[in-house]
């Protein structure tokens, strides 16, 4: 569920023609399709003409509700044999067609179709950047990495969600960095994590079932090892994506898949943080992970390994715990101390919600307004 749009702070500004850019907001429950959709929400409600634009086709639906006022453009070239080009004239035409001045990219860094669009439209582009620093280096060559970095050259302000972010990057790109987290909303209710009246006790994780970035495989394997020592306790996994069929196919397999919950994504996740006990997020990297900034408003304490963005929110003993070697064991070591003692998860639940709502959303998206108001 998408929550409602809040107004900015201080005076009316400026209407302007604003598009947000993404791949894809179809098909999966992702952070950034999510954001996104938030980010033009609160931009319409407060004047400005609100595009989203997006390689999806005419027929595709969104996982996360598109209002009505906000204009979709499906500029859907999938199976278009000459695709980068076509893309690259769709998206120019509809830049110029609805006059479009500022162009807020998700995930641009390298992407020549939307950057060259930007340019030759005259569209000021403002690459969001989803992801900790240390992707580039997980995830590129050498020469790649750097055709990323010298590619946000190209954009007028570059939005990172932590500070700490900043010196992930090149320092000839520090003075485009603007630092923009993600809006965390209150919740009326609470989780009760390690409560003394319940049977059960449940861990839980929310994400994409990718098999290399937030390896679900690890926490599943870590769980079933710890099975017979705590059999009052759950494992619950939400999500889609590759790794799915191979979660369901292990935990099958197991001697415990009776205690193992593999469900798709759903809009309703609040419910799943309130009757959860745990949260844990085994990312290989993150950049300000929704699920895990989302269980923690709930009051949820969290477990993940010391990797950019997780370790931003998880402060180590006080609203979870962080696990510095990545490895099985060492997360089913940690596991284990969470499990053995259901009073300090309700104690780290209170920290991590306190924690999580310390950062207001109204400034948050304050500092989007002010940025928009200055292209």
């Amino acid at each position: 569920m998408v929550e409602p749009a809040t107004q900015p702070l201080g005076k009316p500004i400026r209407k302007k023609n604003v598009a947000l850019y993404f791949s894809s907001v179809c098909g999966r429950a992702g952070g950034a399709e999510k954001q996104l959709i938030l980010l033009s929400q609160n931009l319409s409600s407060t004047g400005h003409n609100v595009h989203i634009i997006t390689w999806d086709n005419c027929d595709d639906l969104p996982f996360y509700k598109i209002p009505e006022n906000i204009f979709w453009h499906k500029l859907g070239t999938h199976s278009c044999r000459f695709n980068k080009f076509v893309r690259l004239l769709r998206l120019i035409k509809t830049l110029r067609q609805h006059k479009i001045k500022t162009l807020i990219g998700f995930v641009v860094a390298n992407n020549k179709v939307v950057i060259l669009s930007a340019l030759l439209s005259n569209a000021q582009l403002i690459a969001a950047e989803r992801n900790g620093p240390s992707l580039y280096n997980i995830k590129y060559s050498f020469i790649g990495r750097w055709m990323c970095y010298l590619s946000l050259l190209f954009c007028k302000q570059v939005i990172l969600q932590f500070e700490s972010f900043r010196t992930g990057y090149p320092k000839f790109l520090h003075k485009k960095i603007r630092i923009i987290r993600n809006p965390i909303f209150a919740q009326r209710s609470q989780a009760l994590p390690g409560a003394s009246h319940k049977n059960n006790h449940q861990m839980l994780f929310v994400g994409r079932l990718d098999p290399i970035q937030k390896q679900p495989k690890m926490l599943l394997n870590a769980f079933i090892s710890l099975s017979e020592i705590f059999p009052d306790w759950r494992l619950k996994i939400i999500g889609d994506g590759e790794a799915r069929n191979c979660l369901i196919r292990c935990a099958s397999e197991s001697k415990v898949s009776d205690r193992i919950s593999i469900l798709p994504s759903r809009l309703d996740v609040s419910r799943l943080y309130l009757e959860a006990d745990l949260f844990v997020i085994p990312s290989l990297w993150e950049g300000c992970p929704n699920s895990l900034t989302e269980a923690m408003a709930h009051g949820l304490p969290a477990i993940g390994f010391d990797v950019d963005g997780v370790n931003e929110l998880i402060e180590h003993k006080k609203t979870g715990w962080i696990v510095s070697d990545m490895t099985e064991d060492e997360l089913a070591l940690s596991l284990q101390d969470a499990m053995s003692n259901k009073e300090q998860l309700a104690k780290m639940g209170r920290a991590a919600k306190a924690r999580a709502l310390a950062q207001n959303e109204k400034m948050i998206y304050h500092q989007w307004h002010r940025l928009i108001s200055k292209q």
